[in-house]
């Protein structure tokens, strides 16, 4: 959260899916240990940026939460083989593209109104449109709207996990599932916050510019791309780029009436979530350290 803007974009999309690729070839077979570790950093990941005002900290928390989806398909390899791994390694593709859009969007607002407290901003989906739409973009791809890019890949995982019953907990589903699900409540209401506060929030008391012709050309190349791995026309050029895509293919079924009831459950509980916690959450903000603290 603290270089440039510009340089924000390329350490989140590179550096730590590096580190993905290197789980991977450290342990190729998987483990449900890693598994695991991915379901708690979706969970950790999750919670810590709904406490941030800062919204390129909001941003970081969640690269580690992500990261947490795509260890837990990669560690589900031992219990559901290929599929899963696929799943990972797909949504680490995704990640790299609306993950670029995210910080690409923020560092626009940063970069145009010098403000670096959400809290401070607000009414900007006027005086920012364009910047608004492909801020919208990003948020529904990251919290796995169907249509966008990360429904597929982030839905790959969890299925995965809901065939994994090593703990019978709440109506006996696994653990693992329950985690990557709270995780994913917790996303969509990260980005209902970072969004509400920016773009929505009060009324506007900048007047910034909208993003510049290469910036927005840039963000439109990687919403583009979010839209187009996502449709349920196009998804299919996704799993082609993946391993493993002749054993994949045939099972995965992202758009079936199951997957669609679970996505609709999900985002309505986050929408809900948000606006029932907000103040809990805002209180919590102030006395909850992370961390980073230690650094201070």
């Amino acid at each position: 959260p603290r270089p440039h803007v510009a340089a924000s974009v390329f350490l989140s999309v590179f550096t730590t899916k590096t580190a993905v690729y290197v789980m991977y070839r450290a342990f190729p077979e998987g483990g449900m240990w890693l598994a695991y570790l991915g379901g708690f950093m979706a969970v950790y990941g999750a919670f810590f940026a709904l406490l941030q005002y800062d919204p390129r900290r909001l941003l970081s928390y969640h690269i580690q939460a992500q990261v947490g989806y795509m260890l837990a398909g990669l560690g589900l390899a031992t219990a559901v083989g290929e599929f899963a791994v696929t799943g990972g390694f797909a949504h680490l593709f995704n990640n790299v593209l609306y993950k670029s859009l995210l910080f690409m969007a923020v560092g626009v607002v940063v970069y145009r109104t010098g403000v670096e407290d959400i809290r401070d901003m607000g009414g900007l989906w006027r005086e920012m449109p364009i910047t608004f739409l492909v801020y919208l973009v990003g948020a529904a791809s990251i919290t796995a709207v169907p249509g966008f890019n990360g429904f597929i890949s982030k839905g790959m995982v969890i299925s995965s996990a809901h065939e994994v019953h090593n703990f019978e907990l709440l109506f006996g589903q696994g653990l693992l599932w329950w985690l990557l699900i709270l995780g994913g409540v917790g996303t969509f209401m990260s980005f209902i916050k970072l969004g509400y506060y920016m773009f929505f929030h009060g009324s506007a008391t900048l007047s910034p510019k909208d993003a510049t012709p290469f910036q927005t050309a840039g963000m439109l190349l990687a919403g583009g791309a979010c839209v187009f791995f996502g449709t349920p026309l196009t998804y299919g050029y996704l799993v082609e780029l993946m391993p493993f895509t002749a054993a994949v293919a045939p099972e995965l079924h992202p758009y079936s009436a199951s997957h669609l009831t679970e996505s609709a459950a999900l985002l309505v509980t986050g929408f809900v979530g948000f606006f029932a916690l907000k103040r809990p959450l805002g209180w919590l903000a102030h006395r909850m350290p992370d961390v980073d603290a230690v650094t201070y």
